[in-house]
């Protein structure tokens, strides 16, 4: 095996990864002159690298897939990834791992492979039976929240990870989000769009920078990919519940939490989701891998960046590998995903957060029209399994952004000598009700005189 330098890939440095384009006819004779499988390949999607399906040639039984890595990835990357692998499969005894095979003497099928594109990185993982959550449309408060706990059970696997082939500088490190969005923002062709993007990009920036310089967001190893493209199910008795994980291609040191925001980001373009119906995910995680007071601060704003990096990387894959690509099939999806991400804004949401943990609420930042959305977010228990049971929420969190928005406004200055100040009164059909004994945990007012109530401006 050929040697390799300690230092990983740095993607400023490249400016851009374009996918290798291996045929697969050459693929076909890469597995067989390589690691002596005689098989036919078919090409697998991918974004930056690429994957191959190898089949018998006598039959259709899978034998493994085979992966060329990008050719900015180096040698001692890959094998760190191999043996994060590993681990996972030895720590996660009930989740399938597609970690690399091995040949007939022991030896790991992972190589220097020399190709038509050059010297690619080769190796061949297990393959693993199922679809992936991608594919599943719906999914229910139940899935979302086991997905939630393998992030979270992912993520204390591989907290003592350590291998040289961690040190790289990733697009896909959210620590760089900010400046990923920066550096390929002009690859977005709508104005409209690119302004949405660097508007909110800039917002979630400043928080993350704030809460960076008060405290020391803790940082570890990660898969940090765990999207509904990596985590497959075989759905047993019909429900898509995550028991298998692939591809560890972004496998880095990296903000924990990123590991959470990076999940819930990928949940969010899936028919009935809202921001406020990812809570059971946040919730299991936090019960396997809690998380720092900080990193509840940090973890929405994270959604945001991974939401515009997203955007913004897969307008230059398209550019760079054309309208065929993994990436463009995957485009309408991510602007489904930024539109959802930034449909609240991110203090809101850490509010909602917070109160489905149990922590405490920072009453200045919960407007006081929020409270009827608090009472209504499903709970980490919600029953609810099928579309028809998010049928009245489905609007909660656009109507939460709307009456931020306008009791923000209410409390701007008026252009008269007077100020305008905001007053929440009953509407007609909130009716009487009855006080409770004590007010709602955390959050500072009554919900009783939350729901109902419309905000109006009075003069003082």
């Amino acid at each position: 095996m050929a040697e390799s330098s300690a230092s990983g890939v740095d993607f400023f440095a490249q400016g851009a990864l374009p996918a290798p384009r291996v045929t697969a006819e050459e693929a076909t004779w890469i597995a067989g002159s390589r690691f002596g499988i005689d098989a036919i390949a078919r090409t697998l999607g991918s974004q930056q690298d690429q994957n191959f399906l190898l089949r018998r040639r006598d039959g259709e039984q899978p034998l493994g897939v085979l992966k060329l890595a990008n050719p900015a990835i180096g040698l001692q990357e890959i094998d760190a990834q191999i043996l994060a692998s590993e681990l996972l499969a030895a720590a996660l005894p009930d989740t399938r791992i597609a970690t690399t095979l091995t040949d007939a003497a022991g030896m790991r099928m992972f190589d220097l492979a020399e190709t038509s594109e050059g010297p690619l990185v080769a190796h061949v993982v297990r393959y693993l039976p199922g679809e992936t959550l991608l594919q599943r449309g719906y999914l229910s408060s139940a899935v979302t929240s086991a997905f939630g706990a393998l992030a979270a059970r992912v993520s204390v696997a591989l907290e003592d990870f350590e291998h040289p082939g961690l040190e790289r500088v990733l697009q896909w490190d959210l620590r760089n989000g900010s400046h990923v969005v920066e550096l390929l923002l002009d690859h977005v062709p709508d104005e409209q769009l690119r302004d949405r993007v660097e508007r909110a990009t800039a917002r979630a920036a400043q928080t993350l920078t704030r809460l960076a310089d008060t405290y020391a967001l803790p940082l570890q190893p990660g898969h940090f990919d765990l999207t509904d493209e990596n985590v497959l199910t075989t759905a047993p008795r019909g429900i898509p519940f995550p028991d298998g994980v692939i591809d560890l291609g972004d496998l880095s040191v990296s903000w924990r939490v990123a590991e959470l925001a990076t999940t819930v980001t990928s949940l969010l373009h899936h028919p009935g989701a809202e921001p406020h119906t990812l809570l059971p995910a946040i919730t299991a995680f936090h019960r396997i891998r809690p998380l720092l007071s900080e990193e509840l601060d940090a973890l929405w704003p994270l959604v945001v960046i991974r939401s515009a990096v997203l955007t913004v990387s897969s307008h230059q894959q398209v550019a760079l590998d054309g309208d065929h690509t993994h990436a463009a099939t995957g485009l309408e999806h991510e602007l489904e995903v930024f539109r959802r991400a930034t449909s609240v804004p991110p203090a809101v949401m850490t509010n909602l957060i917070r109160v489905a943990l149990g922590e405490q609420v920072s009453v200045a930042r919960l407007p006081r029209c929020a409270g009827a959305l608090v009472d209504r977010a499903p709970s980490c228990g919600s029953s609810a399994t099928s579309p028809r049971g998010w049928s009245n929420r489905s609007s909660d969190t656009v109507k939460l952004s709307r009456c931020h928005t306008r009791c923000r406004s209410s409390l701007a200055p008026s252009p008269s000598p007077r100020r305008r100040r905001q007053r929440c009164r009953p509407s007609p059909r909130s009716g009487s009700g009855t006080r409770p004994s004590s007010p709602r945990r955390g959050l500072g007012i009554r919900p009783d005189r939350v729901r109902g109530l419309s905000c109006s401006r009075t003069r003082s």
